[in-house]
C-alpha cells in the first residue's frame, strides 16, 4: 500500500500512532461492507479500508484540506482503489459553506476558531451524515470520524441515521470517533454521547483491535504518549441481522 505524505509528516510515526485503530479495522470490515472515512486526510484509512471491503464493498472519503485532498487522490490513483469515492467536503451539522482553517502542516484543520499555525482560512461546502444518506449514498457499516474537533457537529448531523436504522430494519453504523482537547469554538468531544441514541455504547481499543470496556465517552486520560486525544469506538448494542 502506498500512502503519499507530506514532507513534514513522518508515515511511521502516523502508522504507529493509530496501529490499534487499524487493527480494529481489520477484525470488523468484511468484503461487501461499506466505509465512511470523515476527515480522510492522504488516505491512511481509506487504503486499508479499501483493500478490506474488496470489490464488492465501497469506501466514501471526506477531506476539505485542499492540499490534503490532493495526497488522498494520489493515493487513490496509486493504488488503482477503484471502490473509493473521494469528496472535497467538510462533513458537519449543517449544508451549505463555512470556514475552513488550514494549518501550516497538512493533516491540521479546523472548522473551529484559527489556533497558532493556522494561516489560511478558506470557503469550503459543508454536508452532513443525514444529507449524504438522503442523496443516494450507500449506507456505513463502520464510520471513522477524525474532525479535529468538530467530530460532536458530524455527530449531530446524522440523527436520522441512527435512530431511524433500527425502525428500517438495518443495523445503525459502529463508529471510530476521535476524542480532542477542545478546539477553539467547538463544542468539547464529552458532547458526542450526546447526539447518539442511548443504545450505543463507547469503548477502547486494545494493541489487537479488540474492544475494551464499555468506558466512559472522555479524553480525560490521554494517550499513553501525552497526546491529547484518544480513539474510541461507539458500538450499537441494536444489530439486525438479515
Amino acid at each position: 500500500m502506498k500512502i503519499l505524505e507530506p514532507e513534514h509528516v513522518t508515515l511511521p510515526i502516523c502508522l504507529a500512532e493509530d496501529s490499534n485503530e487499524r487493527a480494529f479495522l481489520r477484525s470488523f470490515l468484511k468484503p461487501g461492507f461499506v466505509f465512511w472515512d470523515i476527515g480522510a486526510c492522504y488516505g491512511l484509512y481509506t487504503g486499508p479500508a479499501s483493500r478490506l471491503v474488496g470489490d464488492s464493498g465501497s469506501v466514501l472519503s471526506f477531506e476539505p484540506n485542499p492540499e490534503a485532498y490532493q495526497l488522498l487522490l494520489q493515493t487513490i490513483k496509486l493504488n488503482n482503489l477503484t471502490n473509493v469515492s473521494p469528496n472535497e467536503v467538510a462533513v458537519s451539522d449543517h449544508l451549505g459553506e463555512v470556514d475552513f482553517h488550514i494549518s501550516t502542516r497538512v493533516n491540521h484543520g479546523s472548522l473551529g476558531k484559527p489556533h497558532e499555525g493556522e494561516n489560511k482560512t478558506i470557503k469550503v461546502q459543508s454536508v452532513t451524515i443525514d444529507s449524504l444518506i438522503e442523496a443516494g449514498c450507500p449506507a456505513p457499516s463502520l464510520i471513522k470520524i477524525d474532525a479535529n474537533g468538530a467530530e460532536p457537529l458530524v455527530l449531530k448531523g446524522g440523527q436520522r441515521l441512527w435512530y431511524l436504522s433500527p425502525k428500517n430494519k438495518n443495523s445503525p453504523p459502529t463508529l471510530i470517533v476521535k476524542f480532542n482537547k477542545q478546539h477553539q469554538g467547538m463544542p468539547p468531544s464529552e458532547e458526542c454521547h450526546i447526539y447518539l441514541p442511548s443504545f450505543y455504547s463507547w469503548f477502547k481499543i486494545d494493541g489487537e483491535g479488540k474492544l475494551v470496556g464499555p468506558v466512559q465517552a472522555s479524553v480525560n486520560k490521554p494517550n499513553p504518549g501525552g497526546k491529547g486525544h484518544q480513539n474510541l469506538v461507539a458500538y450499537p448494542s441494536v444489530l439486525v441481522h438479515s
